[in-house]
Formats: C-alpha cells, structure tokens, sequence
C-alpha cells in the first residue's frame, strides 16, 4: 500500500481498512456485491485479478519503471480512451448493480 501512495499526491481512502471480516461481509451485503464476493476462487479471484499482478512491491522499482515512460503522455492516452459507465440499479434483482 505504501508502494501505491508514492504514486500520487492525493490522499488514498481505504475505507474497508478498518474493518474486521464480519463489517466487510455486512458491507458487501448492503451494497450488493457479496454474491460475486463469495465466488469461488476459479470464477470470482481470477477472472477479475490480474495473472501478472504485483503483491509485494519495490519502490526503488517502481520509480526506476516510471523513469522510463512519458508519464503525462501516458495519462493524456488512457484518460483519451476512457469510457464512463453509470450503472443503473433494478429493483426488480434484489441489489444489484448493471452497468
């Protein structure tokens, strides 16, 4: 998480931080997600997680990586190609979300 805050001047909000695993079960029963949540590994984990995902990251890396690309040209491109997506709530599908 450290690794990820270097990346930015912002503050990052981890909200679920706190909590223990019964308040994030809870949460997840509030907001609709805890269907997917509860997948099994083979359907939910790995279709949604990255197979080169990074966990345990070097910043002293990370910043070496960085030096090499055209930071502002590469937010310019991914900012350019970006697609937002109101998600609309159905009643009708006890909580859920459809994008």
């Amino acid at each position: 998480m450290a690794v990820i805050e270097e990346a930015s001047d912002l503050p990052l909000l981890r909200p679920l931080l706190a909590f223990d695993k019964a308040e994030i079960v809870a949460e997840a029963k509030e907001i609709g997600t805890l269907d997917v949540a509860i997948l099994p590994a083979e359907d939910c984990c790995t279709l949604f997680s990255s197979p080169v995902a990074e966990t345990r990251a070097e910043l002293e890396r990370l910043r070496a990586l960085e030096a090499r690309i055209e930071v502002a040209d590469t937010v310019e491109t991914l900012l350019g190609s970006a697609e937002v997506v109101y998600p609309r709530y159905e009643p009708e599908r006890e909580g859920s979300l459809v994008g």
